[in-house]
């Protein structure tokens, strides 16, 4: 969802079929085959975030790619509020591993998108970009676990709200494909990592969208101040159980099929 990597993550309605496709923190056999698979350039840094290459770009397009990564941090740091920590590398990468089909990755302190190294950043590999640097702020600054539909969700939020997706905005559900053959009656934010991605994805942002709603964007950030189980510290911070979020959010979905099928 500007979510990939992917931001999932948001996009706009008429890109929904062509957006990348991103994937969340991922386990280190895929970060170790990526970085071995090149001989890496390091064509630009600041000290606090630097590009890689796969091999030497003009110095204009790296100063570019530095750029968007400076920008999109300091967006999602602001929308969470958390202080931007350590090093960060972005590796802009001509090809992934077979069998690995999203656009984008992250792990800890790397991001990982599939774009042309030669050519400056365009739209959609910003939005990605985005999207794959809230997963590394949540997975180096919150306590609690997260849930998959949380964790793809939030970042698939936050990619999207500058395109003006939730809120009072273009609905969550615009321009998702295969909804209509989806049984709403057995909906469950467990099977959303079953789902095509671009179509999971914003599902998931849809229940942030509920949440933001009914209880207000600080009680989301409290989330990352609880530790333990996310269940609990769901009920902790909103005084509801995640199962009702659930039922509301089957709702949703289930009159955006039945308006569809008018």
């Amino acid at each position: 969802m500007r979510h990939a990597a992917v931001a999932i993550v948001l996009f706009a309605a008429c890109a929904q079929i062509t957006a990348p496709l991103e994937l969340g923190p991922l386990d280190g056999s895929l970060e170790a085959a990526v970085v071995r698979q090149e001989k890496w350039v390091l064509s630009e840094s600041d000290g606090s975030v630097s590009v890689l290459t796969p091999r030497s770009v003009r110095n204009e397009v790296a100063r570019a790619w530095l750029r968007v990564v400076r920008e999109e941090r300091m967006r999602v740091a602001a929308w969470l509020k958390l202080p931007m920590v350590g090093k960060l590398e972005l590796r802009v990468v001509d090809r992934f591993p077979d069998g690995f089909e999203a656009d984008g990755f992250s792990s800890a302190k790397r991001v990982f998108v599939k774009g042309n190294p030669d050519a400056e950043p365009r739209s959609a590999e910003r939005d990605l970009i985005g999207h794959e640097l809230v997963h590394v702020f949540l997975a180096s600054q919150w306590k609690v676990t997260r849930p998959f539909w949380f964790e793809e969700g939030l970042a698939t939020y936050i990619e999207g709200e500058s395109l003006g997706f939730g809120g009072t905005g273009t609905s969550l559900l615009a321009g998702t494909v295969g909804l209509e053959a989806l049984d709403s009656r057995k909906l469950m934010f467990a099977d959303l990592h079953s789902y095509p991605p671009r179509l999971g994805y914003r599902l998931a942002a849809l229940a942030i969208d509920d949440f933001l709603v009914r209880h207000g964007k600080s009680k989301l950030l409290a989330l990352g101040r609880e530790a333990g189980d996310f269940e609990g510290a769901y009920a902790v911070v909103t005084g509801e159980t995640v199962s009702l979020l659930e039922e509301r959010w089957r709702s949703a979905i289930r009159a955006e099929i039945l308006r569809r099928s008018r």
